[in-house]
């Protein structure tokens, strides 16, 4: 369970009432703390699970380059092949 700012990525990691609570001010950490027991830790797992693997990390990181490059030539096509080979490999290293 988190609580958290809404900066940065936190409205996509966190989901608000379910993962953690995402807060404006200290006022409303307050309130979230002592609502904390709500967040069933079984569902951070869940989420983190099917949100976060490397295989969805990987598949991102691939969706993201061909949407900069939509018309892409073979040599971009091959380029975006070995990132997702190497972005693999990495990701499985670090498990």
């Amino acid at each position: 369970p988190i609580i958290a700012f809404r900066r940065g990525s936190v409205p996509e990691v966190v989901k608000d009432g379910k993962t953690g609570f995402i807060v404006e001010n200290t006022a409303e950490m307050i309130e979230a703390i002592e609502n904390i027991e709500k967040i069933k830790r079984q569902d951070c797992r869940t989420h983190v699970e099917k949100n976060f693997t490397n295989t969805r990390m990987v598949d991102n990181y691939e969706k993201v380059l061909y949407s900069l490059a939509p018309d892409t030539t073979p040599r971009a096509k091959t380029f975006i092949k070995n990132v997702r080979r190497i972005s693999k490999k990495v990701a499985d290293q670090l498990l």
